[in-house]
Order: C-alpha cells, then structure tokens, then sequence
C-alpha cells in the first residue's frame, strides 16, 4: 500500500491507541450550540453528511451508520453496514455510499429510501465522487493505480489510468478532478471520454487529504509531510493558476487532514479540538469561529439546513449550530 491511503490510514492508526471511552456531553453546551445529538458509546462519529433530507453520520470504532432528521434532531434510524469507516461518505443515485478502512476496504452503498445496505463495491479508496451519471473513486491501495466509473448499481463502466497515489476525487464544472498524492498533480478528466485532459501541478509531493469543488473552484484541504496546518490549496480551471492559504489556529489532537466543508458562500474547517473556522475562500481569513466539543478529538463537519454540523469523535456527539449567509 503507497501514497494517500498509507498516511491517512497510519494517522488513523494512531488514533486507536488513545482512550475509546465516550464523555457525556457537557450538560450545559457552548453558547451557539443549539443541539447536541448523542450516539452509541465509543462508535467515534467521524464523516457528517447532508442528504435526502437528513444527516447522515458514519462511524470509525462502530459498525454503525446514523440517519439524524434536522426538523427534531433525533436519530431516526441506525444501520449497521458491517465494518468501520476511515474516510468522507457520499450521496448520489438515492445511496449513501460509505467508505472503507484498511481491514475491509469495500464501498457500502445504503438505500435511503429503505434505510438497507444494498450492494457492496470491493476494493476502493477513502473517498468517492459524483457526476455524468456515475460514481468515481481509486483504486491506489490495490494493484495498478486507476480511476473507476461505476454506475448506480455497482456495475463498472470504465478504468482510467491514473497517476501515483491518487484518491482525492471531486466532480464540478462537468469534469472529474483527482489529486495523485505521490507527486501532487491534479487530473482533469473529461466524462465523456473517460481521459485525462491534463495533468497540472498543484499540490507540493506527499500531500494528502480532500477535495471538494465549490464556486467554480477545485478546493484541496489536508497536510503536507513536515508543515504546519491545517491548510487549503485553490485551482481555477478558467486561469490555470493554484494558490495555497494557510488557516490559522491549528491545534488538533487527531486528524490534521480535516477536509474542508463549503456552503453559505464560505469554507469551513476544524483548526482545533474545540474550534471549527469559517475562512472567505478569496481572502483566505477567518471570518469567524465555533465551538466544538473539546474533549471530542476532532471529527469532520459540514453544513446543510441553515446549520454547522460537526461530529466530535472523542465523545460520541454532533453539535448543531445555526449560522446566517
């Protein structure tokens, strides 16, 4: 195993030697914080994701996946998808698509509707993305690095060579982006045809982390081997230029790759145990900050229904905080 997959497993790792044992959350939360939602203990929350009218929470030390309703922020279903989870999950074609981790490495697809795990995609890396009518992922960790097109059901439709590493994918501007990890390009590649337009430079080598594609941009967040972060590397495919902005503020005990969420025309990150920043994506400054549960040890965030959604791993919760445009 090379590239994306080993860093980000390794820091994953590492994680599982630290205490497992749930904290009740605080009986008395922050000031903004207008709900906090606890889980099953010491399931360790770790992707929030929007979808189908609900919030949807995968889980790192527990086989559990929870479907939360943002009307009464209550659990309104628990799935049990037979393995833990190391990375971002996805929605798309009426599935949630729940990415593995190093002892199972297979793609859980959930049917929303049904609240049932319906199919299973072996083997595949941390992330997975949507467009053209297909889902994307890599297949880095497993013999030749590619890119695979699979449609609703699983079925796949196309292999693409890829670069050194690659895993960070996102769908925008009607192209599928990846970042090979191994030497920091990012691949534009055309749907239509299943090639790579071109390769650019982007991100220094051994960088990796997420991507996500927001306001006509291609958004890279994660860390550099031997530097400082949290921080966001910018393409614009209409100049041809990157750019890198560093977000200060970084204190995090576990999981320096947090991805970075965007929604409400800003892009959030988690820079602490118990801070996620919001950074004007043009600036690069912190417009503002809010609380998450210290002692939760990190956990990914997003933002959907007019709130800020963040999953504190240490503790078993998701705060909800809501914020204005």
């Amino acid at each position: 195993m090379t590239g994306r997959a080993s860093a980000l497993l390794a820091l994953l790792a590492a994680t599982a030697l630290l205490p497992t044992d749930s904290t009740a959350a605080p009986t008395r939360l922050p000031r903004r914080v207008t709900a906090s939602i606890k889980l099953g203990t010491g399931v360790a929350p770790l992707a929030v994701l929007p979808a189908y009218g609900s919030i949807w929470v995968s889980t790192h030390r527990a086989t559990d996946l929870y479907r939360i309703n943002p009307k009464t922020n209550r659990i309104i279903a628990t799935i049990d998808v037979g393995q833990v989870s190391c990375g971002l999950s996805g929605a798309g074609y009426g599935q949630i698509w729940i990415t593995p981790c190093q002892d199972t490495w297979t793609l859980v697809r959930v049917d929303a509707r049904r609240n049932r795990v319906v199919g299973r995609i072996h083997p595949t890396s941390l992330a997975v993305a949507f467009g053209a009518g297909s889902a994307w992922f890599s297949r880095e960790a497993f013999g030749p690095s590619v890119i695979e097109r699979v449609d609703p059901t699983g079925r796949i439709t196309a292999r693409i060579r890829a670069g050194v590493a690659p895993g960070a994918v996102a769908f925008g501007g009607n192209r599928l982006w990846n970042v090979n990890g191994e030497d920091g390009t990012l691949d534009e590649i055309d749907p239509a045809g299943n090639k790579i337009l071109a390769a650019v430079p982007f991100v220094p080598p051994q960088s990796y982390g997420y991507l996500t594609y927001f306001e006509n941009r291609v958004w890279f967040s994660g860390g550099i081997a031997g530097a400082s972060g949290p921080w966001v590397a910018e393409y614009d495919p209409n100049t041809g230029k990157s750019r890198t902005l560093r977000i200060r503020g970084r204190d995090l005990s576990q999981f320096g790759d947090q991805p970075a969420a965007s929604g409400l025309g800003s892009l959030w990150i988690r820079t602490s145990n118990g801070a996620v920043s919001r950074v004007d994506p043009d600036s690069g400054l912190v417009q503002s900050k809010y609380p998450a549960d210290p002692d939760g040890g990190g956990g990914f965030v997003t933002v959907a229904y007019g709130s800020l959604w963040i999953a504190n791993f240490a503790s078993d919760s998701i705060w909800r905080i809501h914020v204005k445009p």
